[in-house]
């Protein structure tokens, strides 16, 4: 997975985990760690599902998917009551990060 995959694991299992922890990754912005989650994956699922994931250059992003997972997965096995807290927030996130948008355009 390399190094950069190792990373979004770490991020992953902090969005189950920690979902309102303050961080500046990866967008420079100061955000809950749980939305940089959330739109990283908003920006980058879509692309890769539709095959186009050369779009990025030589950046693996299914490895950093792959760390997701990975992370995601270690999140449950460590903490399952955490993590489950956690990854209904990123649903009402992501939920919220897709619908919201559109009315404000």
């Amino acid at each position: 997975v390399g190094a950069s995959g190792a990373i979004f694991g770490l991020m992953a299992y902090l969005t189950l985990t920690r979902p309102f922890k303050i961080t500046q990754m990866p967008f420079l912005i100061t955000m809950p760690v749980a939305l940089a989650t959330v739109v990283y994956a908003i920006l980058v699922i879509p692309v890769l599902l539709a095959g186009q994931g050369q779009q990025f250059g030589n950046v693996a992003q299914t490895a950093h998917l792959g760390g997701l997972l990975g992370g995601s997965l270690m999140a449950f096995a460590m903490n399952y009551a955490q993590a489950l807290k956690g990854l209904i927030i990123v649903i009402i996130v992501a939920i919220l990060v897709i619908i919201l948008p559109p009315l404000f355009i």
